[in-house]
């Protein structure tokens, strides 16, 4: 059995440029041509410059931007062709930690149902163990059990954050794609906060995007 767990092969993702014309399209080309492997378990770190891709990238492995070419393969599964139907089942293994956190939260709905809802979609816990659940996540990534009945717009940038990567864990994913997930918080928290992490998920595997080249110091492969 292969131990890779994703391959990337010749993965292109270019934008039409709006008002290009005289029967030719021009393209911004956000990803062009990029080749890697992901082995199973190991801190796989992307660094970069702004703009550079990498974002873009890490959104295309797990099918949320529209695939120019190439392939990507899951634990040997090609879902590069996969409908949104089809990848719900590939949505259980893959979860990722978005850059802007306060983007992909419901500002209507309290932090214990945000964390708790992908449990509930998919039968895993009781309504009544919500509270529970939930304080245990949010501990987890340094954050207060009480915060579980906070919203997101009551808590700082950093905060929200740490939300967000308390949510993707939930579902105990093989895969976790952070997107510069260190950018709101400061140096130390980070450091705190990648150990939680590592120390909570043994297993699993992590896709870490990042400007800072500190951040990804300690992976076991850096493109």
């Amino acid at each position: 059995m292969s131990d890779t767990l994703l391959r990337v092969e010749d993965l292109k993702i270019y934008y039409p440029v709006a008002g290009s014309g005289f029967g030719k399209k021009e393209f911004v080309k956000a990803v062009d041509g990029v080749t890697f492997e992901v082995k199973k378990g190991e801190v796989f770190g992307i660094v970069g410059e702004s703009g550079c891709g990498k974002s873009t990238l890490g959104r295309g492995v797990c099918k949320l931007e529209n695939l120019t070419s190439g392939h990507v393969y899951l634990d040997g599964e090609d879902i590069t062709e996969y409908n949104d139907l089809r990848m719900r089942s590939v949505r259980k293994k893959v979860q990722m930690v978005f850059q802007d956190p306060t983007a992909s939260f419901n500002p209507k709905m309290k932090i214990r149902d945000i964390v708790c809802e992908p449990l509930m979609n998919f039968n895993r816990i009781r309504k009544s163990e919500k509270d529970a659940a939930c304080r245990r996540l949010l501990e987890m990534v340094e954050l207060p059990g009480d915060f579980a009945d906070r919203y997101p717009h009551n808590m700082s940038g950093g905060q929200r954050q740490r939300l967000t990567i308390a949510r993707a864990l939930v579902r105990d994913p093989q895969i976790l794609i952070m997107d510069d997930s260190a950018s709101a918080l400061d140096f130390a928290t980070d450091a705190r906060l990648r150990k939680a992490i590592r120390e909570n998920t043994k297993d699993m595997t992590v896709f870490i995007v990042s400007q800072r080249a500190t951040t990804i110091r300690n992976a076991d492969t850096i493109l």
